[in-house]
């Protein structure tokens, strides 16, 4: 099982100094975590701004609990 990491290019935490290097490095340094989903124009408000991709990547997790 693993979880998705999603965020959104414009957001201020994505632009932190060393995210640009944290970020493709979560699935090493915590299996637990696919690959980000990085989502173009988007801010902080992820759930607000791109409902329809942030449900899909929910309900794929969700569903990945059954395997």
């Amino acid at each position: 099982m693993s979880g998705r990491y999603v965020t959104g290019d414009r957001d201020l935490v994505y632009g932190f100094l060393g995210m640009d290097q944290l970020i493709p490095a979560l699935p090493t340094l915590h299996p637990g975590i696919g690959p980000a989903d990085i989502l173009p124009g988007c801010g902080h408000w992820i759930a607000e701004e791109y409902s329809d991709q942030v449900n899909a990547a929910l309900l794929e997790f969700l569903g990945s609990l059954n395997s």
